[in-house]
């Protein structure tokens, strides 16, 4: 396997950004599908996703050895992990271009796909077969009651001890992978108030596209999307189904085909599906063609 990490410059130079390239194992006709992956919200590092999600090899509870990844994505495509902004992981800026003293302008991964994908569809002309994006567009805002002690990413995951803070700590989480000072400083001033012009313009392209969602997160849930996709009014090609996939025959999560997009659900998977339902979310994404 083959894998590079590379610089990418700024306009002017001093912006320094930084990513990481997966060789695709599979040797067959699908082997130079590429796959973006991008952390959900200005402050997280992106290879966060590759050591606890989707990577080649994650960290062993020693926090010093690496143990390979039965459900590694780039056995079925080559991955790119994507840094950014500056401040972020590896990326770094010898100006305030591009970081926080210049302020983060974009919104969560919600705007980064969908935003990319159109700018690729209008500028280049380049033709992809197809998109696999996590969130639509999170209707409203925080919740309106006390959720309580529960890990909102996974309701039904168990918390750790709490901190000094009195705040509950996420499981299997050693460190804090997102930056404080880059999420404190987002900037939603030129971020578009609704991502549906774009969502149309993709699907008038006829890119094969599929959103998904793990069924036990309350951050993005399944029906907040199913709220956003309603309001599109798009026509319902194929009714709500199960569909299956992964390590047991047991039902994956279900399934529903618009004239436009598929979106599934993924039965007992939370935020980060990959992590926490991986042979589930490794059979997703070997069934890509088939949500179409």
């Amino acid at each position: 396997m083959a894998s590079r990490l590379k610089s990418l410059h700024g306009p002017t130079g001093n912006l320094i950004l930084s990513v990481a390239f997966l060789d695709s194992l599979n040797n067959g006709q699908d082997s130079n599908n590429t796959g973006l992956r991008h952390r959900g919200r200005p402050g997280c590092s992106s290879l966060l996703g590759a050591m606890v999600e989707i990577g080649p090899f994650g960290v062993n509870p020693d926090g010093k050895s690496l143990y390979p990844r039965r459900f590694a994505w780039n056995k079925v495509a080559n991955t790119l992990f994507l840094e950014s902004p500056a401040g972020v992981g590896l990326p770094y800026s010898n100006s305030s271009e591009g970081t926080t003293r210049n302020r983060v302008t974009k919104g969560p991964v919600r705007h980064y796909i969908p935003e990319l994908m159109d700018v690729i569809l209008r500028k280049m002309r380049f033709v992809s077969k197809g998109i696999m994006y996590q969130q639509l567009r999170k209707n409203g805002s925080s919740s309106a009651f006390d959720l309580g002690k529960i890990d909102q990413y996974n309701i039904y995951a168990p918390l750790c001890n709490s901190s000094r803070s009195g705040k509950a700590r996420r499981p299997r989480m050693a460190y804090d992978p997102c930056d404080s000072l880059v999420g404190s400083n987002w900037d939603f001033k030129h971020t578009p108030s609704t991502m549906f012009p774009i969502y149309r313009r993709l699907m008038s392209s006829r890119l094969r596209i599929l959103l998904y969602s793990g069924d036990v997160d309350s951050v993005v849930p399944v029906t907040s999307t199913r709220y956003s996709i309603a309001a599109m009014g798009l026509r319902v090609m194929k009714p709500w189904s199960p569909w299956y996939g992964g390590d047991s025959d047991e039902v994956a999560g279900y399934r529903v085909i618009y004239d436009g997009l598929s979106f599934a659900t993924i039965r007992g998977a939370g935020h980060m599906v990959p992590q926490s339902k991986p042979s589930r979310a490794f059979a997703l994404l070997f069934q890509v063609s088939y949500f179409r």
